[in-house]
C-alpha cells in the first residue's frame, strides 16, 4: 500500500512557520547575564521539531541545517556551551535562511543555496571550535527539580499509514530527560493477520525531565487526534486524568485542542451566513408586505430565526478573528536589527497582542506597521550621543499598542524621539513646491504633509529609508480598509502614530438610506445621530463650503447628489442630515430618506468594475435591489480633499 505524504505538506509548513517563530522570538528576548532554561528549551525543540518533519517529507537541506543546529543546542541544554554573541547572530540568520528554504518547497521557488552554505560552513567553524563556558552556569542542574511523569501513549491502528512514525515522538520523549519505556503487546495478532503497516503497540514511558506538562504534549501536537495519550504526574499524591491534570496545571488553556481549516472554507462560510442575512430580510419585507401581526406565529418564527442567524453570523466571523500578536511578533527582531544597524538603542514594548482582528484587515496591515516602525527607529530616535546631549537616557524607546474603540481597533506606534517640527515640515514643502513660498498651515495640517507622496525631510538617502515613499503608501493602504492614520507629534518629545481600522469588513449593521435616485447604506457604527436641519444652524463660507452648527460646535456637510450627479438637489430644509465620525472628526451627510436598520454583507466592486472613491462595496438587499456601502473614511477625506483644493486657488490670488 502507498500513500502520498504530499497531502500533509500543508500542516507542516505551518508546524514549521509557528516553530520558526517561537524560537526566533526567544533569541530575540535571550539575555546573557539572565539565561532561562525554558527558553533553552524552547529554541532546541523547535530546531528538533522542524528536522523532524522536514526529514519525514524529504526536505534534506531543511533537515541537514537542523541537524547542525541542533548539535550546537544540545551543548547549550548540556552547559557546555554559552548561548551568547556570535551564536545567537548564526541562530537568527538560520532562522531567516530556514524560511527562504521552506518557502521554496512550498511554493516551488529557488532557495538561494550560496547563503545557505556559507551559513553551514560558519555553523560548522563555530561547532569546531569546542566548548565555550557555559552560560548557564548559575542554573546547575541540581538546582533544578525534575518531576517524574508517566505517559501512556496508544496510537491508533492507521497512524503510519498518514506518514508518521510512533517511534520519532519515543525518542522525543527520552531526549527530554532520563526515561525508561514499557512496550505492550496486547492489541498485537495473530501473524496471519498482521498488517505490516498498522500500529498494533502500545507504550507506557517513565520520564523524569525538567520539562512540564506542556512541553510533553506538544511532542505529540500533531497526532494527538490520532492517538489515546495519557499524562500523569508520577509525582502528585493522587493520580488525576489527564484533563483534570491540564485544567490545573495550566490554567491559561495550553491544553486545550484545535484544528487547522483552510481560509477559503471558513470564506465559503461566511458566504453562506451572508445568503442567510439576505435572505432573512427578504422574509421580513414580505411580512411586512403581508400586514402580519407582530405576534402571528410567522412572525415569531421569523424573530427565532433571525436570532439564530445573528449567532451564527457573530461565530463564523469570529472564526476569522486572529490576533495581532501574529502581527506584532516580527517587530522585536526588526527592532533588533535596525537598531544594531544604526548604532542606536532601542527597548520595544508591546502591549495589547491579544486584540483581534479580521485575518484578512491583519494581513494587509502588516506592512503598513512595520514601516512606521521602521520610520520610528531610523527618523524618529536620536543617536544615543544625541539623546544624552538632549537630557534623555541614550536607550530609546518604541512601543507599540493596540486596543478597542468602539467598532474599531486601534494601534498605535509611539517613540519617545526627536518628534516632528512642523516648522521644518513647511519649509520642506515650500522648497518642493508642495505649498506656495507665503502660503501658512495650522500645525496638524503641516504634521500631515508627511504623508504626501515623494515627502522627505531625510538628509541622506539611505537603504532602510529617506527615498520619499512609504508613509503616502501607509495611509493610502489604511483607508483602503475603511480606517485612517492620525499623527501627534512634539518636537524633542516624540511623535505617535495612530491607526484605525474595522474589526471585519464582511457583514456589517448598516443604516439604508436614499441619497437623490440612489440607495446607499451608513455604517452604523459610524452614525452619531440623525438631524432634520434647522436653517438657522447653516452657514456658508468662503469657497462655498456649507457648515451646520452641532452640539455647540460646527460640522462641515456634504451633498452626494451633487458631488456624485444622483439627480436634483433639494432644499437642505426638505433633507435630512446623518452626523458621523471620521477617527475624532465629525461631518454630515445630506440624504433624503431614512429608510431600514439591517445586517448587510458587502460584496467588492473591485472584483467585478473598479474601485470608486468613496464606496466600501455593494450589497444586495432583501427584495433583489442593490444598495452601495458608504466608505465614512474615504468621504471624509474628500471633503479635505475640497478644502485643500479650495485654499491653494485662494493663496495664489494672494
Amino acid at each position: 500500500m502507498s500513500f502520498d505524504l504530499a497531502r500533509f505538506h500543508a500542516a507542516f509548513f505551518a508546524e514549521s512557520a509557528e516553530q520558526l517563530d517561537a524560537m526566533e522570538a526567544e533569541l530575540v528576548r535571550w539575555n546573557p547575564d539572565e539565561p532561562s532554561r525554558e527558553a533553552i528549551n524552547t529554541i532546541f525543540r523547535a530546531a528538533h521539531s522542524v528536522k523532524g518533519g522536514s526529514a519525514t517529507f524529504g526536505f534534506a537541506d531543511v533537515a541537514g541545517l537542523t541537524h547542525l543546529l541542533e548539535t550546537l543546542l544540545h551543548e547549550v541544554r548540556s552547559d557546555r556551551r554559552a548561548l551568547a554573541g556570535t551564536l545567537v547572530d548564526l541562530l537568527l540568520q538560520s532562522v531567516d535562511c530556514l524560511r527562504d528554504l521552506l518557502s521554496g518547497h512550498q511554493q516551488g521557488g529557488d532557495p538561494d543555496l550560496a547563503r545557505l552554505a556559507h551559513l553551514t560552513g560558519e555553523l560548522e567553524k563555530l561547532a569546531g571550535t569546542g566548548p565555550e563556558p557555559a552560560a548557564v552556569a548559575a542554573e546547575t542542574p541540581a538546582a533544578i527539580r525534575q518531576r517524574r511523569w508517566r505517559i501512556a501513549f496508544r496510537p491508533s491502528l492507521a497512524m503510519m499509514q498518514r506518514g508518521n512514525d510512533p517511534f520519532r515522538f519515543l525518542r522525543e520523549l527520552c531526549e527530554l530527560g532520563t526515561a525508561s519505556v514499557e512496550t505492550h503487546l496486547g492489541r498485537l495478532p495473530e501473524l496471519a493477520d498482521l498488517d505490516p503497516e498498522s500500529c498494533f503497540l502500545d507504550w507506557t514511558v517513565n520520564l523524569a525531565t525538567e520539562a512540564g506538562e506542556a512541553e510533553i504534549r506538544e511532542i505529540f501536537e500533531w497526532v494527538e487526534q490520532d492517538c489515546e495519550l495519557e499524562i500523569e504526574d508520577a509525582d502528585a499524591q493522587a493520580r488525576k486524568p489527564a484533563v483534570a491534570a491540564a485544567i490545573e496545571q495550566d490554567p491559561a488553556g495550553l491544553a486545550t485542542s484545535s484544528i487547522r481549516v483552510d481560509v477559503d472554507k471558513i470564506d465559503q462560510l461566511i458566504n453562506r451566513v451572508g445568503e442567510l442575512v439576505v435572505t432573512e430580510s427578504r422574509l421580513r419585507q414580505l411580512l411586512a408586505e403581508a400586514e402580519e401581526s407582530e405576534f402571528s406565529p410567522r412572525r415569531q418564527a421569523l424573530e427565532a430565526l433571525s436570532t439564530n442567524i445573528r449567532d451564527l453570523q457573530e461565530s463564523a466571523l469570529q472564526m476569522r478573528m486572529i490576533p495581532l500578536s501574529f502581527a506584532f511578533h516580527r517587530l522585536p527582531r526588526l527592532i533588533r536589527d535596525l537598531a544594531a544597524e544604526l548604532g542606536k538603542e532601542v527597548t520595544l514594548e508591546i502591549s495589547g497582542e491579544q486584540t483581534e482582528l479580521d485575518k484578512g484587515l491583519l494581513e494587509t496591515i502588516t506592512d503598513p506597521l512595520i514601516h512606521l516602525v521602521r520610520n520610528a527607529v531610523d527618523h524618529g530616535i536620536e543617536s544615543p550621543e544625541r539623546r544624552l546631549a538632549a537630557g534623555k537616557p541614550a536607550r530609546a524607546r518604541v512601543s507599540v499598542s493596540s486596543y478597542y474603540r468602539g467598532g474599531v481597533v486601534v494601534i498605535e506606534v509611539r517613540d519617545d524621539g526627536r518628534g516632528l517640527d512642523p516648522v521644518r515640515l513647511l519649509e520642506r514643502a515650500r522648497e518642493t513646491g508642495e505649498v506656495g513660498p507665503e502660503d501658512s498651515l495650522p500645525e496638524a495640517d503641516a504634521l500631515n504633509l508627511i504623508f504626501s507622496p515623494g515627502f522627505s525631510t531625510a538628509e541622506a538617502v539611505t537603504d532602510i529609508s529617506g527615498r520619499g515613499v512609504g508613509l503616502d503608501v501607509v495611509r493610502r493602504n489604511i483607508q483602503r480598509l475603511g480606517g485612517r492614520v492620525a499623527i501627534d507629534s512634539e518636537v524633542g518629545t516624540g511623535t505617535c502614530f495612530s491607526i484605525e481600522v474595522p474589526m471585519t469588513l464582511s457583514i456589517i449593521d448598516g443604516q439604508l438610506v436614499r441619497i437623490g435616485d440612489g440607495l446607499f447604506v451608513i455604517p452604523v457604527l459610524s452614525i452619531i445621530e440623525s438631524v432634520q436641519p434647522d436653517p438657522a444652524n447653516v452657514e456658508t463660507v468662503a469657497g462655498g463650503r456649507t457648515l451646520y452648527r452641532f452640539r455647540g460646535g460646527v460640522v462641515p456637510l456634504l451633498d452626494l447628489r451633487e458631488t456624485w450627479d444622483l439627480g436634483t438637489a433639494r432644499e437642505l430644509e426638505e433633507s435630512m442630515i446623518v452626523i458621523v465620525e471620521r477617527g475624532r472628526q465629525y461631518f454630515g451627510l445630506c440624504i433624503d430618506e431614512l429608510l431600514d436598520h439591517q445586517s448587510v454583507v458587502i460584496k467588492s466592486l473591485e472584483e467585478n468594475f473598479r474601485r470608486v472613491s468613496g464606496l466600501a462595496g455593494a450589497t444586495v438587499l432583501g427584495d433583489g435591489s442593490v444598495a452601495l456601502v458608504l466608505d465614512v473614511g474615504s468621504l471624509g477625506g474628500m471633503l479635505g480633499d475640497r478644502r485643500q483644493r479650495q485654499r491653494q486657488p485662494a493663496a495664489a490670488a494672494d
